[in-house]
């Protein structure tokens, strides 16, 4: 499951900045916003992703500290839901 959603948010995250789409340096232990990969508009599209791809609301996160930078951690945190 784990793999399967970091596949599906790089991916989102490939179409959301079409100039990502071939950058190698985009991983899912990539820092995002330092790396330049989103703003906070990008952000408010990514959270607004999950809740409906998901079913996971994720805007009480903190994006700015921690795992929550990374995809991974964003990966993490869907997981670690119930259900899930």
């Amino acid at each position: 499951m784990a793999q399967a959603v970091v596949a599906d948010l790089l991916d989102f995250l490939r179409r959301l900045d079409p100039s990502n789409a071939e950058d190698p340096m985009l991983t899912a232990d990539v820092d995002l916003i330092d790396g330049g990969y989103i703003d906070s508009f990008g952000m408010v599209e990514l959270i607004e992703f999950v809740r409906s791809r998901y079913g996971v609301d994720l805007s009480g996160a903190d994006f700015y500290e921690g795992q929550m930078r990374k995809v991974s951690g964003i990966a993490a945190a869907i997981a670690a839901q119930p259900g899930r």
